[in-house]
């Protein structure tokens, strides 16, 4: 039994309960390490550590809040039907970003608050940087290059599997410069594939419906992956001599709750950074434990992409849809379609460029 030896202990008692409510509705992730701190402290320590430990909980709280209150801004006034595929060329210091359903690539120059439009013709899933004047497509019926000075296209190649009723749609470049793309289609029809440095293309993963974000660990041992319809993200092993990845397991859950998790991206400190189909934000994971850390709020439904840009790395640029929207969320939610950005405090790491002969 534990002796009280100050009268007022219990309120004390009483608002470090109160404080642990409140970091439970702002991080509910920390609330069972701070609980298990507090039992400690409250069996063996006396008044004057009942109220440094109070002191350290508010600290808390207040961290909290500030992450919390971080505020997304309007780009452009440009409104994408599917917004998608943003990528920060670090060379050009411009954001690559698209409309899947209009075929277009935007490249957007902070420095100059310029956006050129490039038009391809047909549906763009992901766009990856290659030199100053040419970028890399995965469209709707193969992967292309693209010249940036007149928007003419180059057929790189199409898979042998890739069907009528499917499309690429996500992708990203390893560290050795091979690009990782995956397809949506009809349930389970579709594949993550892999054009090497050589030019040649292999199917890497079956059994995808809907192909989406994936990015690499900071020490390049390890590959990240989304199909969104799993409602989780899978890591892998990975080798960057071969390119060969092995040994998936599961290591973030997404409750329904939350929206279905879409692009990806990884800031310096190896953290997971998720933009969420009918999921109202940017959610960052830590990979390690699986715990979700922050959500970056969007006033749009449907978010999905990230990439961190800037002269800095510091900016995370968000792409959203008004695609899967009802006329009234319309109504709510004006910007969904539209291009945002939030210095989260966080700095990414540099986009991978596409390697291959041409």
């Amino acid at each position: 039994m534990i002796a009280y030896q100050n009268k007022n202990l219990p309120i004390f008692h009483f608002q470090i309960i109160c404080i642990l409510s409140e970091l439970f509705r702002m991080n509910e992730n920390k609330t069972y390490f701070c609980f298990k701190l507090y039992i400690y402290m409250f069996r063996f320590i006396k008044y004057s550590g009942i109220i440094l430990f109070c002191t350290t909980m508010l600290s808390c709280i207040s961290k909290q809040s500030t992450q919390k209150e971080l505020k997304v801004e309007i780009v452009s006034n440009i409104t994408a039907k599917l917004g998608e595929g943003s990528v920060w060329d670090y060379q050009k210091q411009v954001l690559y970003w698209i409309d899947i359903e209009e075929g277009i690539l935007f490249e957007y120059d902070p420095e100059a608050n310029t956006t050129i439009t490039h038009k391809a013709g047909k549906k763009i899933g992901t766009v990856v940087p290659e030199s100053k004047n040419t970028v890399v497509l995965a469209m709707q019926d193969g992967i292309y290059r693209m010249y940036l000075d007149n928007d003419s296209l180059e057929f790189i190649v199409k898979p042998v599997s890739l069907l009528e009723n499917q499309r690429f749609n996500d992708g990203k470049c390893d560290p050795a410069g091979r690009f990782w793309a995956g397809t949506i289609g009809p349930r389970k029809s579709c594949f993550l594939y892999k054009l090497d440095n050589n030019g040649t293309i292999s199917e890497v993963l079956d059994s995808i419906t809907t192909s989406n974000g994936i990015i690499w660990s900071l020490d390049s041992t390890k590959m990240y992956y989304i199909d969104t319809n799993t409602s989780n993200v899978r890591q892998f092993d990975y080798d960057v001599q071969t390119g060969i990845i092995q040994k998936g397991k599961v290591i973030i859950e997404v409750p329904d709750s939350l929206g279905y998790p879409d692009g990806m991206t990884i800031d310096s400190e190896g953290k997971l950074w998720i933009a969420f189909w009918s999921g109202y934000g940017v959610y960052r994971y830590n990979p390690e434990t699986g715990i979700l850390m922050q959500k970056i709020d969007v006033p749009a439904k449907n978010v999905t992409s990230c990439a961190f840009g800037g002269k800095y790395l510091d900016v995370l640029f968000i792409t959203t849809a008004r695609q899967g929207m009802s006329e009234e969320e319309m109504l709510r939610m004006p910007d969904a379609g539209k291009l945002f950005k939030v210095k989260t405090g966080i700095k990414g790491i540099k986009a991978n460029f596409i390697k291959t002969s041409k």
